[in-house]
């Protein structure tokens, strides 16, 4: 009887925790982050911290199945994975994440995938069609000074993608929302005035029939109040 009360509880933990909606799936980290430095003699790290950390900041739907993006640093590296059953997380075959870069959010089509993020020069993309990875050219629409801004959301869109984010001016203390526009992920042209994005920071963004939603803050970039930004083809931003 004295074993049989934690047997019993052990049995029960187990079941309530396999009936669980949500369980923790399995990624394959790089060996960077499973590896810890080696020290010269007679040195000792407490805590002992690996070579590089790994995050996830961003999941959506690829044309080949769920995808999750973030960062692995330091340096800096943009990194997508991939799973066939939710589970299991592995690599995106042929993404290649510039050192400096980081992906924060992904989106697609259907047939063609589009993740974003930032750069040592601003604002970023990366495009495919289920095979091989294409990363956006610089260019002028692209480019924020002192990297201080990037695209942190996209959609999908009738006509191609829709992607929200920042570029400030620190020299000025100055914060802007920002949204770019692009027919393949590639080749991105600024959309809207600076005037109606001003002191503006933008989270979030999602599409439905004509209309495009962009969400965010406003006034401080960081602690808000709140903002939101509607475009209809009518009535622009």
């Amino acid at each position: 009887p004295s074993s049989a009360g934690p047997t019993s509880t052990a049995s029960a933990t187990s079941a309530a925790a396999s009936s669980d909606p949500w369980q923790t799936a399995d990624v394959a980290q790089p060996s960077a982050v499973t590896t810890s430095p080696s020290l010269p003699p007679g040195y000792r790290c407490d805590p002992c911290h690996f070579l590089a950390e790994d995050q996830f900041l961003g999941a959506g739907q690829s044309a080949t199945g769920p995808i999750a993006v973030g960062v692995q640093e330091p340096p800096a590296q943009a990194v997508a994975f991939t799973s066939a059953d939710g589970s299991h997380w592995i690599p995106v075959p042929g993404f290649d994440g510039a050192t400096g870069s980081t992906a924060i959010a992904t989106a697609s089509n259907g047939t063609r995938t589009v993740i974003v993020g930032l750069d040592h020069s601003g604002a970023t993309a990366w495009a495919s069609n289920g095979g091989s990875w294409t990363k956006a050219p610089q260019q002028a629409d692209l480019l924020v000074p002192y990297a201080a801004g990037g695209m942190t959301t996209v959609t999908a869109v009738a006509d191609g993608f829709v992607a929200g984010g920042y570029r400030d001016d620190p020299l000025h203390a100055a914060a802007s929302a920002a949204v770019w526009r692009s027919s393949d992920g590639l080749a991105w042209h600024a959309d809207g005035g600076p005037e109606i994005f001003a002191g503006g920071r933008i989270w979030g963004i999602a599409a439905k029939g004509g209309t495009i939603v962009a969400v965010g803050t406003s006034g401080d970039p960081n602690y808000g109040p709140a903002a939101a930004w509607r475009w209809t083809a009518a009535d622009g931003w």
